[in-house]
């Protein structure tokens, strides 16, 4: 594989990751709004960590590719 292709790669694969974990916590966020307890509150900060980590490190990934040249 070419560099090009496994930047697109890793950029298509960070595109669908943040996705996926805003869907879920979204889904998450619905649940605690129809019945709120203990476990679905920590389930939905579990979540919204993981989506606010996500997006931290790859926008430190995106950077990091768009500095290089290639």
């Amino acid at each position: 594989m070419k560099d090009k292709e496994k930047i697109s790669n890793l950029y298509h694969y960070i595109l669908y990751k943040e996705i996926t974990l805003k869907n879920e916590m979204t889904s998450k966020h619905d649940i605690l709004k129809t019945h709120p307890d203990t476990f679905d509150v920590l389930e939905f900060y579990k979540a919204k960590c993981r989506y606010e980590l996500f997006k931290e490190l790859s926008k430190d990934i995106e950077r990091i590719i768009s500095d290089l040249d290639y």
